[in-house]
């Protein structure tokens, strides 16, 4: 499996390559949305955890352009973000994330274990 996590914090991409290589499970990395859309075109991921805060293109966009790329149909996205207001919540649910995570209520290793949750019921 891999997993691509597109946070703008350096801090949460790091915690989240631990714990994803932990589980051997293979890890790419971006700081930012152009970056995150960049790598996702170019390294086909199965899972995207996605912040909805970033620079350059946030999630909510990167969610709308994931939906409408071919090479990206039946990726799992898991949105991970500090907005924590319902109507973030359903529009990223909405443009296609599978589960949305609030940063002050769920940890890294919660997102991690949904992840391998969905993965070992395929």
């Amino acid at each position: 499996m891999k997993v691509l996590v597109i946070d703008d914090e350096k801090f949460i991409r790091n915690v989240f390559a631990s714990e994803l290589a932990q589980e051997n499970i293979d890890v790419a990395l971006a700081g930012d949305g152009e970056e995150g859309l960049a790598k996702a075109k170019e390294w086909h991921p199965d899972v995207i955890v996605l912040d909805m805060i970033l620079p350059k293109r946030d999630g909510f966009e990167l969610l709308e352009l994931f939906r409408k790329m071919p090479e990206l149909k039946g990726v799992a996205v898991y949105a991970f973000s500090e907005l924590a207001q319902e109507h973030d919540k359903s529009e990223a649910m909405e443009l296609g994330a599978i589960e949305y995570f609030s940063k002050d209520q769920h940890t890294v290793r919660q997102v991690v274990d949904a992840i391998r949750a969905r993965s070992a019921g395929k």
